[in-house]
C-alpha cells in the first residue's frame, strides 16, 4: 500500500493548475519557459509537474474572482 501525499508534496499538471489560477494551460507552460512559475518535474514524456506549495505565492497575488473552484488534487502520475 502506497503512503498517502503530504499536501507540500502534491504535484499538480499544467491543467490542473491553469483551472486552480483560472488561466489557460499555454499560459502555465509560457509562464513556466519565463521563470514566473518553477516546474517542479517533467515527466519521462515531457509533462511538467508543480507542486502545491510552490503556488501559494502566486495564488495570493490572484484576484479571488478570477479563481476558478480548485480541481481535483489528486496528484499527478509522475
Amino acid at each position: 500500500m502506497s503512503q498517502p501525499t503530504a499536501p507540500e508534496e502534491l504535484l499538480l499538471t499544467a491543467s490542473q493548475v491553469a483551472a486552480l489560477l483560472g488561466v489557460g494551460r499555454k499560459t502555465i507552460n509560457r509562464w513556466s519557459d519565463e521563470g514566473r512559475l518553477p516546474i517542479t518535474t517533467v515527466t519521462d514524456g515531457g509533462h511538467r509537474r508543480y507542486r502545491l506549495d510552490d503556488l501559494a505565492p502566486i495564488l495570493a497575488a490572484v484576484p479571488f474572482h478570477r479563481r476558478h473552484p480548485p480541481p481535483a488534487l489528486a496528484p499527478a502520475t509522475r
